[in-house]
């Protein structure tokens, strides 16, 4: 059976004293398949992913400016999403690195 993680953010709208469900897009295809969910062998699977997908985006990139010869080079706005698809993945295995140690210490208590 495949099973899909939803999860449901409440909010105040304080304007009208409600409570307002904003559905959380479910990012699992960005978490290692391997071992089981919350274990250190996916944690360390999916901080490897993360860092392997940021190498080969800084290295096409660098390759682009690496060579002698007076080629085609990227355009500012590849350069700046490439750079921005960096940045995000470090804040990414920041968050998952964050949220696997508060689950642990939870676990721990």
């Amino acid at each position: 059976m495949n099973t899909k993680k939803i999860t449901i953010e409440l909010t105040v709208d304080e304007k009208n004293n409600e409570i307002v469900e904003q559905a959380m897009p479910d990012f699992s295809h960005r978490i290692s398949p391997l071992g089981d969910q919350g274990s250190t062998l996916e944690l360390v699977d999916t901080v490897n992913m993360m860092v392997s997908k940021s190498d080969a985006v800084l290295s096409m990139l660098s390759n682009a400016f690496a060579g002698d010869d007076e080629g085609v080079r990227p355009s500012d706005d590849v350069i700046f999403y490439s750079l921005k698809s960096v940045s995000d993945e470090l804040a990414d295995i920041k968050a998952v690195v964050s949220a696997f140690h508060k689950e642990t210490a939870k676990q721990r208590a």
